[in-house]
């Protein structure tokens, strides 16, 4: 449901609950968004604010992928597939020549590319921007409304390389041109406010095409018309967040929310050159999500959605540098429900190196039953917030369980600086292992913890770090949870959507010593009951890895039991059906009530 509000009223535009992507035209008289239709394909709509009226806009084969409004409101540019020439899918068929082939999202990539499209509200006739046999997204407009930039693969040359570059489409002669070229991985463009520059978001590739899985995301900004080198203009400091990923210009500086020990802070640079300051718009006890933001005679006006310890998300709305808070969601929540309030702590794990963590302690006296979680990524950041990518969520349903819980940012997390970022570069699982030991012995000595009775659990990164612990060190945990996760790097990076990305990006390009790192290797080892949990469908941590860790536990006799989620996918215990989600808990919580005592 969509929720329409000004500093009086609060409206909403009736629906059924799967409406998405909310946003209001920049002459403020109308909401789009994208719904599914009748036939079940995900279209745009249009609610005007004044009659109430809704419209349907569009009636794409295969839905909307994105959108986004012209700048005279007149009309909307928008991703649809449509097949590419040369190729057909004909009975089920697909002839595949590019890599990658599948996508988390929308499964197995045929022929059909995602290309963009402009329609005219007023006349109803779409007209297709884009033709080449690469997907196209990421758009947004020129200030002239004449222009449009996006992020395609056309031109990469290497089909294993994670290249992507920027590009811009004129509309009035019905060209295009890359404006970056190679060695970068692109994210998020628009046009500065005089449209001479394109800014983004991204990092440099690793010198061998892949992805630099430890590389901080900054701001960086390039001309719209010309070749010209990418200029980065925020500091390496500043990384952008996973869990906001937005980026809005307004006047000479660009904003995005940067991940910051925990939180995830609004802030600006200047597209002028780097400082090593950010200003600072806001910075609450929590993280900013999604945000916009404009520059006005009054000076800037921004909203936001802040997720918070007690809150999965709140309206905020910043003026003059007075913040009013619009929604009241959180209080709602944590008025109806008892939370544990985390223990920050900060340990050093080894000379030079400090990890920052938090501690949930149960009711009731000790020794408590302890569950250390792991979370994914690795670059992300634990923070302060009650759902979502590296929330408290799971820490605090495992403490209202009876276990003392044990979370933190080991090296290889964002929001600590490079040096802490890349600390674990070239020796992933073993550096994580010294942090996460230095905060589990923390918390052990200090919070009431059994150290008899000690599980470990993560989910993607993180269910690969709990094979590992539970498989290569010995006499620690009495039990284990590997949910989504990673086992065996050398079918992973065949069988995973960008697995081959993936495993480069965060393990390194020495295909050798891929199965040392790899868990399955040492399987042989694991003296802990190991419980699986993954989703059948999921394609970026392919099922094939749980079948394959689960049979090679079993050949060594192994105490390993399975939990699938069918139909699912990677998202399945963050964004899946609530239902499903409520069943996951009570069946690891049971599992580890039995394991753990």
């Amino acid at each position: 449901m969509i929720f329409h509000t000004d500093s009086e009223t609060t409206s909403f535009i009736p629906g059924d609950g799967s409406d998405v992507t909310p946003k209001t035209s920049p002459d403020g008289k109308s909401i789009a968004f994208l719904r599914p239709s009748v036939d079940g394909a995900v279209q745009i709509f249009i609610w005007n604010v004044e009659s109430k009226i809704l419209q349907q806009a569009t009636s794409a084969n295969g839905g909307i992928f994105e959108f986004e409004w012209a700048p005279d409101s007149g009309s909307m540019a928008f991703t649809a597939y449509r097949s590419v020439a040369g190729q057909n899918v004909e009975h089920g068929i697909a002839l595949v020549t590019d890599h990658p082939f599948a996508d988390t999202s929308t499964g197995f990539d045929r022929s059909e590319k995602r290309k963009i499209h402009v329609v005219d509200l007023n006349s109803g006739l779409v007209r297709q921007v884009t033709h080449d046999v690469f997907h196209d997204d990421q758009i947004a407009w020129d200030p002239s409304g004449s222009r449009i930039c996006y992020v395609s693969r056309n031109g990469s040359g290497n089909a294993l390389s994670a290249r992507s570059d920027v590009w811009v489409a004129d509309l009035r002669n019905d060209t295009s041109w890359p404006i970056t070229h190679g060695g970068f991985e692109p994210m998020f463009p628009c046009f500065s406010v005089d449209g001479n520059d394109v800014v983004l978001t991204g990092s440099k590739l690793a010198a061998e095409g892949y992805s630099d899985g430890f590389a901080s995301f900054g701001v960086w900004t390039t001309s719209a018309s010309t070749e010209n080198d990418l200029r980065r203009v925020s500091d390496e400091f500043y990384s952008l967040s996973y869990v906001s990923q937005t980026l809005r210009v307004a006047g000479q500086k660009a904003y995005i929310a940067f991940d910051h020990q925990g939180s995830v802070p609004l802030g600006g640079v200047s597209l002028n050159g780097v400082s090593d300051e950010a200003e600072l718009l806001f910075a609450p006890a929590g993280q900013v999500n999604g945000f916009d933001i404009k520059k006005t005679a009054e000076g800037l006006i921004w909203a936001a959605v802040v997720a918070d310890f007690g809150s999965a998300g709140d309206l905020y709305v910043g003026r003059r540098k007075a913040v009013t808070k619009l929604t009241r969601f959180g209080d709602d929540f944590v008025s109806s429900t008892q939370l544990t309030k985390p223990v920050e702590i900060s340990v050093q794990s080894c000379p030079g190196v400090t990890v920052q963590g938090w501690v949930f302690v149960p009711e009731g006296l000790g020794p408590h039953p302890v569950v250390q979680v792991v979370k994914g990524g690795p670059y992300t950041q634990f923070g302060a917030t009650m759902s979502g990518p590296g929330s408290f969520e799971e820490a605090q349903i495992l403490c209202a369980a009876g276990f003392l819980v044990v979370i933190g940012n080991p090296r290889g997390s964002a929001g600590y600086g490079v040096a802490h970022a890349t600390g674990a570069s070239g020796n992933l699982p073993d550096v994580t292992s010294r942090d996460l030991q230095a905060l589990r012995d923390h918390a052990l000595a200090n919070f009431g913890g059994d150290p008899a009775r000690v599980g470990v659990m993560g989910g993607s990164f993180g269910g690969y770090m709990a094979a590992w612990l539970a498989c290569t060190t010995r006499d620690v945990f009495a039990a284990a949870v590997g949910e989504r996760g990673c086992y065996s790097l050398d079918s992973y990076v065949g069988a995973s959507d960008d697995g081959l990305n993936v495993v480069n990006a965060l393990w390194g390009a020495d295909k050798p010593s891929w199965k040392e790192q790899s868990p399955v290797t040492h399987v042989s080892a694991l003296d802990c009951p190991f419980l699986i949990v993954h989703s059948d469908g999921d394609q970026h941590a392919p099922f094939e890895q749980a079948r394959r860790f689960f049979l090679e536990a079993k050949l060594f006799d192994k105490e390993v039991d399975m939990l699938v989620f069918c139909a699912g996918d990677h998202e399945s215990s963050r964004s899946g059906p609530l239902g499903l989600r409520i069943h996951r808990y009570e069946q690891i919580i049971n599992w580890l009530k039995t394991t753990l005592g």
